[in-house]
């Protein structure tokens, strides 16, 4: 019988897609409208194929879209977990997108950085030659090309990265939340589980985490839009100020529903 995607989510996720649309459609509807014109955005973009750094700045621009679309849709599924996963690798393209733009140091660093992922990818396949079949190793002396050098020890964690994006703020609050649903900490998954009449209910998510998600990723992506367009001189200023200020109002309304002003 062949694989029919709707058939694994239609028992399973039907109910959790139904509360998400419905409770969070003005967050949704706010987000679709600045997908779109992210991608407008990005059609516009024109680059000398020497720019370098340009290049590698429309290249995060890009990927933090495709982040963004991959956690809009994981959340209409329900599938929240893996949404707030993905909204972690959005951030660090957003840290590693600002901290480019205002640091050549780093930006030269990050450049650097390819040779050393070649030689620890290179030295990960000969590590694992042990556990192979002799067709496989023989794949392997193949592919491996021979490389010299140590992995050179990372000297931009995380947390410097974000403080040359000068978004230490996301750092210490979003971000640091959503390192939990990735590494599987112990908070994120000691209150995963719910208990009714004695049996283990497991959940998704929570109102909050999901609403902050949604409100979060779209104001990140507004704003970069709005830097994109003001690099470019590009012609979308009005309406970029009209999705940041709908944000802005999603935003307010988070803080007061929860209480957090």
């Amino acid at each position: 019988m062949p694989f029919v995607i709707d058939d694994l989510f239609e028992e399973t996720q039907k109910a959790y897609r139904k509360i998400t649309v419905e409770k969070y459609d003005d967050i949704l509807v706010l987000a679709t409208k600045v997908n779109s014109l992210a991608l407008t955005i990005l059609s516009k973009l024109r680059v000398q194929i020497n720019d370098k750094k340009k290049i590698i700045l429309i290249s995060f621009y890009h990927k933090i879209i495709e982040s963004f679309q991959s956690t809009i849709i994981l959340c209409t599924k329900g599938l929240y977990s893996d949404a707030r996963s993905i909204s972690r690798v959005l951030m660090e393209a957003y840290f590693k997108f600002y901290a480019i733009n205002n640091d050549d140091k780093y930006y030269n660093y990050y450049l650097e950085q390819q040779k050393y992922e070649e030689i620890k990818q290179q030295k990960n396949l000969i590590a694992a030659k042990r556990y192979l079949t002799d067709s496989q190793k023989k794949s392997v002396e193949e592919y491996v090309i021979p490389v010299t050098g140590k992995k050179k020890k990372s000297e931009y964690d995380n947390r410097r990265i974000a403080k040359l994006a000068k978004l230490e703020g996301l750092y210490n609050t979003a971000y640091s939340d959503l390192c939990n649903s990735v590494h599987s900490n112990t908070s994120e998954i000691i209150n995963k589980p719910k208990f009714i009449d004695n049996k283990i209910v497991l959940t998704t998510g929570n109102e909050f985490d999901i609403e902050l998600l949604l409100i979060t990723n779209t104001s990140l992506l507004a704003d970069l839009m709005n830097k994109m367009n003001s690099d470019e001189r590009l012609d979308f200023k009005s309406e970029i100020l009209k999705y940041q200020e709908e944000s802005k109002t999603h935003q307010d309304m988070f803080m007061k529903k929860y209480d957090l002003l």
